[in-house]
C-alpha cells in the first residue's frame, strides 16, 4: 500500500510541476524538491531525472545560469544512463533555449536538432511544435522575420490537431509569437487574427495574461490606436508585471512595450519603461545590456538635451567595445560551428538511414524480401487503429509437395522456388496488401478493406503468373510444375479474438484446398 501511495503522490507532483512551470516558479522549485526527496527515498531514477529536469527549467527561467547548468548536467547524465528518451527530448529543447540565451548558437542548434529528432522518432508532436517555436525565436533575434514566421506557424499547425488543456498556454504563446512577427512586418489584419485565436484560448493563466497584454499593446501601436496601446502599457505596470517570476519574459516584454511607446511618441510612458529596463538590464549579460543602451540612446536622441546625448553616446561606445570583444572571441568559433553543424546534419541523416536499414532488416525475410511473420502480425494492429466497420482478409498459400521438391532438386533450387513465389506476390502488391513469408514454404497475405471478390481475383492472378513461370516439379502428385494450395477468408475483425478467428478460418480453408487434391483455392467465411 505504501508503494501505491508513493506512486500516486509522484504522479500527482509531476502533473503539478507541468502546470506550475508556466505560473509560479517558486512553487515549481518547491514541487521539484518534493519530488526529488520522494524519488530519492524510493530509488525512483525516473522521478529523480524528472525533478532535475524541471529544476533546470526553474533556475534557467530565473536567469541563474550556474545552478541551471548544474541541474542540466545531472539531467543529461541520468537520461543518458537510463535511456529516458522522453525526458531527454524535453531536456534538449530547454537546453537549446539555455544556450541560445548565452549567445552560444552552435550548442543551441545542436540541442534543437537532437530534440527534434527524438520528438519525431517518439511521435511527439507537442515537443516537436515547441522546438519549431524556439527555432522561430532564434531566427527572430537575427531579424529574419519571414523565416521566424514560418517556424511559429509550423509550431501552431503541429500542435493544433493535438491541442489539450495542459498545452493551452503553449498554444497561446505560439500565436502571440506569430502576431509579434506580423506586427514587425506591419501586417495588421494577420496580427489581429492570430491574437483573436489566442484570446479565445485564454483562461486564468498569469503567463498567458501578460503575454497577451504585451502583444495586444504592439498590435494597437502599429494599427494607430494610441489610446489603447498606452492604456495596456499602464495596465502591465499596475498589474505587477515587474513582480512576475519569469524574468526573461518580463525583460523581453519591457523591451517590446518601450519600442511601441517610442513609436507612438509617448515620452512619459517610454521613460517609465526605460527606467524599468535599467533595473532589469544593469546586472545582465553584455548582449542584454547592449540592447538596453541602444534603446536609451534612441530615447535621448529624441527627447534629451545635448549633454544627455553626449553622455549616452559615451556609454553606448563603451558598451559597443565590450560587445566587440565578445564578438571577436566568438567569430572564429561561429565559422567552425557552421561547418560542424553541416557535418552534424550529414551525420544525423546517415544515422537515420542506417537505423532505417536496421529496422527494415528486423521486418524483412532475408530469403524472399517479403515481410516476416512477426512483423505482419504487428501490422494488423496498425491497420485496425481508429477503424470501424472495417474488413480484413487473409490468404494463406502453401507450395504443393515442397518437401519432395527439396529432396529431389536440392535446397538451393528449393530456395529459388520460394523466391519465384515471392516475386509474384511482390508483383501484385498494392496499397493495403501486405505479403509475408509465414514460415518454411508457407506465405500469408493480409488485405485491409478488400472484398471477397477482390481477394479472389488476386488469387487467380497469382495462380496464372505461377503457371506462366512453368517451374518444373517432377515429384508433384497434382501437376508437372510448381503449384500452390491456397485458403482465404475475410470479414469484420474489430478485436483480437475476431482477428485470431479470421486467421484460423484462412488456415482451415488452406487444409480444405489440400484435401481437394491441391493446386486450388478454397474460401472459409468468418461468422460475425
Amino acid at each position: 500500500m505504501d508503494s501505491i501511495k508513493s506512486s500516486r503522490q509522484t504522479s500527482s507532483l509531476m502533473k503539478s510541476i507541468l502546470i506550475e512551470r508556466f505560473n509560479d516558479i517558486d512553487l515549481l522549485e518547491q514541487l521539484c524538491n518534493q519530488l526529488l526527496d520522494i524519488s530519492t527515498a524510493n530509488q525512483d531514477t525516473y522521478g529523480i531525472a524528472f525533478a532535475n529536469l524541471y529544476l533546470f527549467d526553474a533556475f534557467f527561467t530565473r536567469d541563474d545560469h550556474e545552478k541551471a547548468r548544474f541541474y542540466l548536467l545531472r539531467t543529461q547524465s541520468l537520461c543518458d544512463r537510463y535511456q529516458y528518451n522522453d525526458l531527454l527530448m524535453v531536456m534538449h529543447n530547454l537546453a537549446g533555449l539555455y544556450y541560445q540565451d548565452l549567445f552560444d548558437e552552435h550548442s543551441a542548434l545542436q540541442h534543437y536538432l537532437l530534440g527534434l529528432d527524438l520528438a519525431q522518432r517518439l511521435n511527439n508532436p507537442i515537443t516537436e511544435s515547441k522546438i519549431y517555436n524556439n527555432l522561430g525565436i532564434c531566427l527572430r533575434r537575427r531579424y529574419d522575420n519571414a523565416a521566424a514566421l514560418h517556424y511559429f506557424n509550423a509550431a501552431y499547425e503541429t500542435i493544433k490537431p493535438h491541442f489539450c488543456e495542459q498545452e493551452r498556454s503553449t498554444t497561446i504563446s505560439f500565436l502571440c509569437n506569430a502576431a509579434e512577427v506580423y506586427q514587425a512586418m506591419n501586417m495588421v489584419e494577420e496580427s489581429e487574427s492570430a491574437l483573436k485565436k489566442a484570446q479565445e484560448l485564454y483562461t486564468d493563466n498569469q503567463y498567458s495574461y501578460y503575454q497577451l497584454k504585451s502583444t495586444w499593446n504592439g498590435h494597437y501601436a502599429i494599427s494607430g490606436d494610441k489610446e489603447k496601446s498606452i492604456s495596456i502599457a499602464q495596465e502591465l505596470i499596475d498589474d505587477g508585471l515587474s513582480n512576475f517570476s519569469h524574468t526573461q519574459f518580463v525583460s523581453s516584454a519591457y523591451f517590446e512595450v518601450f519600442d511601441h511607446m517610442l513609436f507612438l511618441d509617448c515620452k512619459e510612458m517610454a521613460y517609465r519603461y526605460l527606467t524599468l529596463l535599467e533595473s532589469y538590464s544593469s546586472h545582465k549579460k553584455i548582449g542584454d545590456y547592449y540592447n538596453y543602451i541602444v534603446r536609451k540612446t534612441r530615447y535621448y536622441q529624441r527627447y534629451g538635451t545635448s549633454e544627455e546625448c553626449d553622455n549616452v553616446y559615451r556609454e553606448f561606445y563603451k558598451t559597443s567595445l565590450k560587445l566587440n570583444e565578445v564578438d571577436d572571441a566568438m567569430r572564429v568559433e561561429n565559422i567552425l560551428s557552421k561547418i560542424n553543424l553541416t557535418q552534424a546534419l550529414f551525420d544525423l541523416k546517415t544515422i537515420r538511414n542506417e537505423n532505417k536499414q536496421l529496422e527494415n532488416a528486423s521486418h524483412i525475410d532475408e530469403l524472399t524480401h517479403l515481410y516476416n511473420r512477426r512483423y505482419l502480425l504487428k501490422l494488423k494492429s496498425k491497420v485496425l487503429i481508429g477503424q470501424d466497420n472495417f474488413q480484413l482478409g487473409y490468404v494463406m498459400l502453401d507450395v504443393d509437395y515442397f518437401k519432395e521438391y527439396n529432396d529431389f532438386y536440392g535446397h538451393f533450387k528449393g530456395d529459388e522456388a520460394l523466391r519465384h513465389v515471392a516475386d509474384i506476390l511482390i508483383k501484385h502488391n498494392k496499397k493495403d496488401i501486405y505479403a509475408s513469408r509465414y514460415g518454411g514454404d508457407e506465405f500469408l497475405v493480409l488485405f485491409a478493406n478488400y472484398t471477397k471478390e477482390q481477394i479472389e481475383h488476386y488469387i487467380q492472378c497469382i495462380q496464372k503468373d505461377l503457371k506462366t513461370c512453368n517451374v518444373p516439379h517432377e515429384k508433384s502428385k497434382c501437376a508437372s510444375q510448381l503449384t500452390l494450395s491456397i485458403g482465404f477468408s475475410n470479414g469484420y475483425a474489430t478485436n483480437e479474438t475476431l482477428h485470431n478467428h479470421l486467421l484460423a478460418c484462412a488456415d482451415k480453408a488452406l487444409y480444405q484446398a489440400k484435401d481437394k487434391g491441391r493446386n486450388c483455392y478454397c474460401y472459409q467465411p468468418i461468422e460475425r
